[in-house]
């Protein structure tokens, strides 16, 4: 399956966009981003967000505040690429990753 690397940093509303990959000819998009955390505005936190149109109809799902530390967000993000996750799966994915982090401390 092809894989592409988009943009490296850009601007979008209120986050910035760090990473975006496109698979299956665009119809499978990825975003990492970050911006400031809801809880502490001094913070960044890192989101990422879902776009699939395979299945006829599109669907986006957004997780916002999943990691304040880059280097997991990164690892979550290319985990999320590399399993072809789908909006519908994204929350539980992120949920399972979590749960693994939190094992591993």
């Amino acid at each position: 399956m092809e894989r592409y690397l988009l943009h490296q940093e850009f601007k979008c509303e209120n986050k910035t966009i760090v990473r975006e990959e496109a698979l299956a000819m665009g119809k499978l998009r990825y975003e990492l981003f970050y911006e400031e955390c809801k809880e502490d505005s001094s913070l960044v936190c890192y989101g990422a967000a879902i776009e699939c149109s395979l299945f006829g109809e599109n669907e986006r799902e957004v997780l916002r505040d999943i990691t304040a530390n880059k280097d997991l967000a990164y690892e979550f993000f290319e985990r999320l690429v590399a399993y072809l996750v789908t909006p519908v799966t994204l929350r539980c994915v992120a949920e399972d990753f979590i749960e693994e982090k939190c094992g591993e401390m």
